[in-house]
């Protein structure tokens, strides 16, 4: 299965959702999983390289066209990826970074199965949107603050009820990863 992990690209998480990011992905790689990021820093990082330092497969979408505008225009590593995807160089909107961020967004939720939200910012908020609207299941840990909060809230739920559409999407909220991962079916 693969599985994408949002969260922030900035090193703003606490140390609860580094410790959840760093079990999910070395949990996920164990269980044979694939992992998929947006190949930047952050909470989805750690899970990532947690993964591969298990010995698991790990994908990073890039927003940039290869490897040398990834590490340069974008300061990005190439670490712990055993693979990296680029965007098209003939991109309509290559030359404008949040177009580049978008285009990678929308290429990891339709490349994946299923979805752990951990933090995360407005960016993160878009991903789980469009995994929402892809009919994704999308697990949420609920103690890691920025997005994962905003979605863990009564408000969501009731937006989610106000603006109920059947796109097959489930949701699952959890404190603890490895609850979350059974929950999910992924271990």
């Amino acid at each position: 299965m693969k599985v994408a992990i949002y969260g922030s690209a900035a090193n703003d998480a606490d140390d609860l959702a580094i410790k959840s990011a760093r079990e999910i992905g070395q949990l996920l790689a164990e269980h044979g999983h694939t992992i998929i990021t947006g190949a930047s820093f952050g909470a989805p990082f750690e899970a990532a390289s947690a993964a591969f330092k298990a010995g698991g497969r790990v994908v990073g979408y890039s927003p940039a066209v290869n490897i040398k505008e990834h590490q340069t225009r974008f300061g990005d590593s190439v670490k712990g990826f055993t693979e990296l995807i680029f965007i098209p160089s003939d991109y309509k909107y290559v030359a404008n970074n949040m177009a580049c961020y978008k285009y990678r967004n929308i290429s990891t939720v339709m490349n994946c199965d299923k979805v752990i939200i951990i933090g995360g910012r407005y960016g993160t908020l878009d991903e789980f949107i469009q995994a929402y609207e892809f009919g994704k299941e999308i697990g949420i840990i609920k103690n890691s603050k920025g997005a994962a909060e905003v979605i863990a809230t009564d408000m969501m739920s009731l937006i989610l009820e106000k603006v109920y559409k059947d796109t097959g999407a489930k949701v699952y909220f959890e404190d603890d990863p490895k609850k979350l991962l059974k929950d999910m079916s992924l271990i």
